[in-house]
């Protein structure tokens, strides 16, 4: 199955007239949320890969597994990410072809905080990639944004993605993964929980970084484009050599029955559930 032609990509039109961009014999990139889970994924393979020559992060504080590698890890320390757009012309952002957001907060920290870091912090960062004129941005938000979460949380993914998108860049790339194991950051109860229920979609946190920082290095050439979890699990073992990859590709009907099976149990719960809080508030269950 070829990952460029999965289901969930809205659009894989080029711009009449415009050809493959050429991939640079060095790659420079430029990553916030750096110190998140999936974020310090990304960077770490990106120090192990030789193509990669410059990385840039923007972040609150630094980590101490870079202070090693200052010479491919530039870092940019800052307050707050509320006016980005006056970094263009900063060195350390000159030259980045893959502008690479996993910005991400817990919902407990409380309405405008988790507003502002997963809403407007990720625009503001799409709009310094805009306004470098970068190729490539990817965007890391959720494809788990089921009934089972706070609304707050899928009112905000799902605006995010819709104002990024309404910034026309030369190329976006929006990661969609299920629930993230081993995370490195912190510990959530949760998703411990639901890492042993076989029907939720999930992916290995060092995984989802290798996936996406190699799509990055490809540059692709859609506008647009959508990636699920399978996706995701899928662009991984291509990167694994041809054994993972078949493997993988056995496992095709196993994953699509399993997320068949996801969402008629969804459905069932919720149903379940509208019901039962229909009979409590209101003293029926007609729905």
């Amino acid at each position: 199955m070829d990952i460029l032609k999965k289901q969930h990509e809205l659009s894989k039109q080029k711009p009449a007239g415009e050809q493959d961009q050429t991939k640079p014999a060095e790659f420079k990139i430029c990553v916030i949320g750096a110190t998140g889970a999936i974020g310090r994924e990304v960077v770490r393979h990106a120090l192990k890969e030789p193509k990669v020559t410059q990385i840039t992060v923007i972040v609150r504080k630094e980590l101490e597994e870079w202070k090693d590698a200052k010479d491919k890890v530039k870092i940019i320390v800052r307050d707050d990410f509320d006016k980005l757009e006056e970094m263009s012309g900063m060195e350390e952002i000159q030259g980045c072809q893959a502008f690479i957001c996993c910005l991400g907060a817990r919902v407990q920290s409380g309405e405008e905080n988790f507003t502002k870091v997963d809403h407007s912090y990720c625009v503001n960062f799409a709009k310094l990639a805009k306004k470098v004129e970068a190729p490539y941005f990817g965007l890391l938000t959720s494809g788990y944004m089921g009934y089972f979460l706070p609304p707050l949380y899928m009112r905000t993914k799902t605006a995010c993605e819709k104002a990024v998108k309404e910034l026309n860049l030369k190329s976006l790339h929006i990661y969609q993964p299920g629930l993230l194991l081993n995370r490195d950051n912190d510990l959530r109860y949760f998703e411990k929980f639901a890492s042993y229920v076989p029907f939720i979609p999930k992916i290995d946190s060092s995984h989802l970084g290798l996936a996406m920082l190699k799509n990055a290095m490809a540059l692709p050439a859609e506008r647009l484009a959508l990636y699920s979890n399978h996706d995701l699990c899928q662009m991984h073992a291509e990167h694994q050599g041809p054994d993972l990859m078949q493997k993988s590709m056995k496992n095709v009907g196993i994953l699509m029955f399993v997320q068949i099976f996801s969402k008629i149990m969804t459905f069932a719960l919720n149903f379940l559930v509208a019901r039962i809080v229909s009979k409590e508030v209101y003293g029926y269950a007609n729905i």
